[in-house]
């Protein structure tokens, strides 16, 4: 029996309709078990983005007999009996996109802070990494210096970071590997790009401090983020050699050029890597080493904006698409789709994470649901 969690977002969702759904899917029979909205982000009245921003279930990750899922700013916590043992935030929960759940831990993608955090399974920090402090990598990715991250800052509220210059990677990933944790950062501005935002800065906290929101275009596209020239894709490699994460541990592993919209996630399987291209509706494998590509799988949908990554078995992946809303088995080998599963979602609902659950986990009581008591548990 193979089932796995699924998340997605409702692109263009008002706000009094959900943006998000939580999914239970079992692959052998092609039955969607459950499906629920997951809470909304707190901060989604002050964002004005209609496509992503805050909306939306965001990273979902297992460990044995506990899952973690994530909103924008918020991760709860569950057993395999599907009850919530805690749901927390802190101000760095900004714009959340991956989580990976461990036996000790759950380290967290802060996408807005550009920052790496390790928490524990009742939400007290652990570890934080941030890429800006490791001088080495910052030049690796073409940029001469950029200001350091500041702990000061509300990174869960819109208003807060639009006076300042961050999300410049759009740390989207995060996943073990055997040298440590493979991360994936999505969409790298161009030193041109983060030049223009630093001169945007200043206007932008004034317009903080009087109260104005930034506006963002409410006109429908078929992809979630606006294209942004010059900017690349990148995993990278933070190497764990016992005590606290610091600088001088990352290595860029491969990088992409040319990249409009956010690539996604990430996997080490041997000597290969695996991403989702979600600019050319792909999923592909380099080698590690090399950095050339073996082999690519072309995902369905128009678009198909590939994004959720799963092994399910040798060469076989499990990823995710948008119109249709759908899960797709990719053979790397056979470069070949072999399986495929439509989840019968919203219109412009699209999916954002998928795991695979251990045996151990129930299955999930459609009528009684999951996260329909959670304002309880949360904690700050």
């Amino acid at each position: 029996m193979t089932r796995v969690a699924v998340t997605s977002q409702v692109r263009f969702a008002g706000q009094t309709a959900y943006s998000g759904f939580f999914r239970v899917v079992d692959l052998d029979t092609g039955e969607t078990l459950l499906t629920e909205p997951v809470p909304e982000s707190s901060w989604r009245a002050s964002d004005p983005n209609p496509r992503g921003g805050l909306r939306g279930a965001k990273g979902v990750s297992v460990s044995g007999e506990r899952l973690a899922v994530a909103n924008s700013e918020t991760v709860f916590a569950l057993d395999s009996s599907w009850r919530i043992l805690g749901a927390f935030t802190q101000p760095f929960l900004g714009s959340i996109h991956d989580l990976l759940a461990e036996d000790d831990a759950i380290w967290v993608a802060c996408t807005n802070a550009d920052l790496l955090l390790k928490l524990d399974w009742d939400g007290n920090e652990l570890d934080r990494w941030s890429w800006r402090d490791d001088e080495q990598l910052v030049h690796g990715l073409g940029f001469r210096s950029l200001p350091r991250f500041d702990a000061d800052v509300d990174y869960r509220d819109p208003r807060a970071v639009q006076g300042g210059v961050y999300n410049v990677v759009h740390l989207n990933g995060v996943t073990r590997c055997p040298e440590g944790l493979l991360l994936g950062f999505g969409r790298v501005l161009s030193a041109a790009e983060v030049r223009r935002r630093r001169i945007r800065a200043v206007p932008g906290r004034l317009a903080a401090r009087a109260g104005v929101q930034r506006g963002t275009s409410t006109r429908p596209t078929p992809l979630p983020t606006d294209f942004l020239p010059g900017s690349s894709s990148a995993l990278v490699l933070l190497r764990e050699e016992g005590g606290p994460l610091d600088a001088g541990r990352a290595e860029i592993l491969f990088r992409v050029s040319d990249v409009l919209v956010p690539n996604h996630n990430g996997l080490q399987a041997g000597d290969v890597l695996l991403y989702a291209d979600s600019n050319g509706s792909r999923l592909v494998a380099v080698d590690r080493w090399s950095g050339r590509e073996r082999c690519s799988v072309a995902i369905p949908g128009a678009p198909a904006f590939v994004r959720g990554l799963a092994a399910l078995e040798s060469d076989v992946y499990l990823v995710g698409s948008q119109a249709p809303l759908a899960l797709y088995a990719a053979d790397v080998r056979r470069g070949e789709i072999v399986a495929s599963y439509e989840l019968r979602g919203a219109e412009h609902e699209s999916v954002y994470a998928v795991c695979e659950l251990s045996s151990t986990f129930a299955d999930p009581d459609a009528s009684r649901g999951v996260f329909g008591s959670t304002s309880e548990h949360v904690t700050t």
